[in-house]
């Protein structure tokens, strides 16, 4: 079974020539070369997953270095992944569902996100695409009903500023912030009735910038009728006592201040959040697969006259 992956593998990957940076687009037609060790398959987690590495020797220091990775359900290739020989992702970035179709196509050049980024969903439809030029851009990406279900900011190839998703299997929403790829302030997460589910605390940008964990702060959750149904206190990822936290709360400036009476923090919903999550619920369905106007916006779907 494993030599039956390697050999699909040598020549689903292999045929393709080892393309150099001779002009702008040269990245988007990169891909594993041919002269490279192949490691694996490798057993994943997952019983039904295996993964396989290609390694490419360099000729300076003869150590061989990752160049591309797949994954594979079963016999089924899901993910692979390029990359440079620094070790940066270069390419376009593929997955695929489990039936065989591409799920999305992400390209990088030289470890920057640049180009028209792709996604559909397992009939094969577009439910995503976007421009990110440089590292710059938006991410947005919809349901199979037309429902924005991903929109984030994109600088610098990071996540920066406000991310909005709406969870598989949960279908209420989340609102959260990011600084240079990390998880800043504080995430929220709701009901689809929109009311409040959970509040979980991280670093703010000035102390980001200075450490790195994502927990920092209470994380609070609560019903759907305003209860508060369980607490925890962390301290740079480590979960700590209640007590414990009040007490570092009042000396420890990186930490969101302590409240004995943990529905306070449901305040911190704040009219910014609020006008967020009513214009994100209010946003009108869009036509699937996509299609765009002239301005790429994409279309709504259309009305039986």
């Amino acid at each position: 079974m494993k030599l039956i992956i390697i050999t699909s593998v040598g020549c689903a990957v292999f045929c393709g020539p080892h393309v150099h940076a001779e002009h702008a687009d040269d990245y988007l037609k990169y891909s594993i070369p041919q002269d490279v060790l192949i490691i694996g398959p490798h057993s994943e987690r997952d019983p039904d997953k295996s993964s396989i590495n290609y390694l490419l020797r360099d000729v300076k220091s003869s150590e061989h270095r990752l160049v591309g990775s797949e994954v594979y359900y079963r016999t089924q290739l899901i993910k692979r992944t390029l990359y440079n020989k620094n070790g940066a992702l270069h390419g376009v970035q593929r997955k695929w569902h489990e039936n065989g179709k591409l799920s999305s196509e992400e390209p990088y050049n030289e470890g920057v996100m640049h180009g028209v980024f792709k996604h559909w969903n397992e009939l094969g439809q577009i439910i995503g695409q976007y421009r990110i030029l440089n590292g710059n851009g938006r991410r947005s990406i919809y349901n199979n009903e037309g429902v924005l279900i991903e929109e984030s900011e994109i600088r610098n190839s990071k996540p920066n500023g406000l991310r909005m998703e709406i969870g598989r299997f949960e279908k209420g929403r989340s609102l959260k912030w990011f600084k240079d790829g990390k998880l800043v302030g504080k995430a929220f997460a709701f009901y689809p009735s929109n009311e409040i589910k959970n509040i979980r605390s991280t670093l703010t940008e000035e102390y980001a910038a200075i450490y790195t964990c994502s927990l920092h702060g209470p994380c609070i959750e609560f019903s759907e009728n305003g209860l508060v149904t369980k607490k925890s206190w962390y301290i740079h990822d480590q979960e700590v006592s209640e007590s414990n936290y009040a007490k570092a709360a009042r000396d420890d400036r990186s930490l969101p201040p302590y409240y004995a009476d943990a529905a306070h923090y449901k305040n911190l919903v704040d009219d910014k959040v609020k006008a967020l999550l009513e214009r994100y619920s209010k946003m009108p369905r869009v036509r699937i697969p996509l299609e765009f106007d002239d301005q790429g916006n994409p279309l709504l779907p259309k009305v039986s006259p």
